[in-house]
């Protein structure tokens, strides 16, 4: 009438042990043992049984020629099971944990981070300042006609100073094939606050169309009055200063804003005018410091020509560059942005600082040389190719760049080189 000795405890008194009616401890060891001397049998038997042909063998885990084994392990989350199909003469392996490979897509972006309301993308918050908002507005507007939305909702005024665009963006219908999302996610998430980090893939004219109906028609009309604009013969050049003014061989964010060296000016004000140089030169920088030395460079290096410097206002800097005829952009969200804008702009020059043509920065900078002709005829493209030995100072890499790490694209409409 007692128990086996799997309910008994080594360190269990005897009395106690009496009381639960549970064998004492020499009474488990007895009746192990004798479990032991039965079992022995049954595995010969087994083994056994595993030289027959046709039989699956239990105790090695090895299929006879001709047989298929297939073992059950829970795969992906609690009740998901997957088989693990081993092959003849091969031990099944243990099922490893699925990884999320699911690519990602537009419904699940809907579905993870816009459920609120149907009609709107919502944007939560801004991410930078004003060129990285244009790019926020314009990649939320591209999901917005890829879902057939008809809201964007923006987190407050893009900049008030430039624009009096409405925190609720009415949302245009997309034309053909622009209403169908090439989904891609960044580091293989969904954004759900900024809009910044997943896009439907787009052209650079169809990113150039969007800015034109959902962007510009919202410039105050006291910008278009707070400068002159350039000739024919001016070329407007845009500068970075500030927090990225000497940020050169990928030291900072990942190289993101890299700013190109003085040899890049130098070259669009030589040879830019159809290979001649530009007889007037209009500077677009920001008060910050420190001030980009490719400025200071141009001053020293061009006296023979007529230079203007900027206006000193937010307003004024971006009439420069929305009416420039000739605009020079470096790796700015700013001035990349503020091109697309632009109605008067015959001749358009753009330097690739990147270290692999590929993700967010490459597309949102226009980097797509086949790309960026299709929308802008008169384009010549720069590429800054990596130094053997990175400069140990910012002056070596600005102002004593070597010609031969600058590599420059012909016009798009010509064999000029």
């Amino acid at each position: 009438g007692s128990f086996p000795c799997s309910c008994c405890d080594a360190g269990m008194a005897k009395a106690k042990a009496k009381a639960s009616r549970c064998l004492p401890t020499r009474c488990c060891s007895l009746w192990g043992a004798f479990l032991v001397l039965l079992g022995l049998p049954i595995v010969f038997i087994l083994l056994q049984h595993d030289r027959l042909p046709g039989s699956l063998s239990v105790a090695s885990g090895i299929a006879p020629a001709g047989a298929v084994t297939a073992v059950a392990q829970p795969v992906g989350g609690a009740g998901g099971t997957a088989s693990i199909v081993a092959p003849a003469g091969e031990v099944p392996r243990r099922a490893e944990p699925a990884l999320n490979t699911q690519r990602k897509t537009l419904e699940g972006y809907l579905n993870t981070c816009q459920t609120n309301d149907s009609r709107i993308i919502n944007v939560t918050r801004w991410m930078g300042r004003l060129g990285n908002r244009l790019w926020q507005v314009h990649t939320a507007v591209r999901l917005a006609q890829a879902a057939g939305r008809k809201f964007v909702q923006l987190p407050g005024d893009l900049d008030a100073r430039v624009f009096k665009l409405p925190s609720k963006l009415t949302v245009r219908p997309a034309a053909g094939t622009f209403g169908v999302c090439d989904f891609e996610a960044d580091e293989d998430k969904y954004d759900c606050s900024v809009a910044f980090f997943n896009r439907c893939r787009s052209s650079v004219a169809e990113r150039r169309s969007l800015y034109e109906s959902h962007v510009l028609p919202y410039v105050r009309k006291e910008i278009w009055g707070s400068c002159k604009g350039g000739g024919e013969h001016s070329v407007t050049l845009h500068f970075r200063s500030g927090d990225v003014a000497l940020a050169y061989g990928a030291q900072t964010l990942n190289g993101y804003h890299d700013q190109p060296p003085c040899l890049y000016y130098h070259q669009v004000i030589e040879v830019g005018y159809d290979g001649s140089p530009f007889s007037e030169i209009q500077l677009v920088y920001s008060k910050e410091e420190p001030k980009n030395p490719c400025i200071g460079d141009i001053l020293s290096k061009h006296k023979d020509k007529r230079i203007l410097k900027p206006t000193n206002s937010v307003r004024g800097d971006t009439c420069l560059l929305l009416k420039a005829r000739n605009l020079a952009v470096t790796m700015s969200s700013m001035s990349t942005a503020m091109k697309m804008m632009s109605s008067k702009l015959h001749r358009l020059f753009f330097v690739n600082v990147l270290q692999e043509d590929d993700g967010l920065h490459f597309t949102n900078f226009d980097f797509n040389t086949t790309q960026v002709c299709e929308a802008f005829p008169r384009t010549v493209g720069f590429r800054v190719l990596p130094m053997v030995s990175r400069p140990m100072s910012p002056d070596a890499y600005f102002l004593n760049f070597p010609a031969s790490n600058l590599m420059r694209s012909p016009p798009c409409d010509s064999g000029i080189g």
